[in-house]
């Protein structure tokens, strides 16, 4: 997980610079909307979507009858 976090702290911040950058600066406020919306929407996906994979690796429960 500290690899993953430090990860995406390296790859994060320089992204968003560069994606503020290119937008011209009378629309700096909408790219900083679509940024912080793709964002939430990949929070928002991830999280229901990441036990799917991991589901296969999981070790099967065994019911005794």
């Amino acid at each position: 997980m500290a690899l993953c976090g430090v990860g995406f702290g390296f790859f994060q911040a320089p992204n968003n610079r560069a994606i503020m950058n290119s937008a011209p600066h009378a629309r700096s406020g909408v790219a900083g909307g679509m940024l912080s919306a793709a964002r939430l929407l990949g929070q928002t996906l991830g999280a229901p979507v990441s036990p799917f994979c991991f589901a296969p690796a999981a070790p099967q429960a065994q019911t005794s009858r």
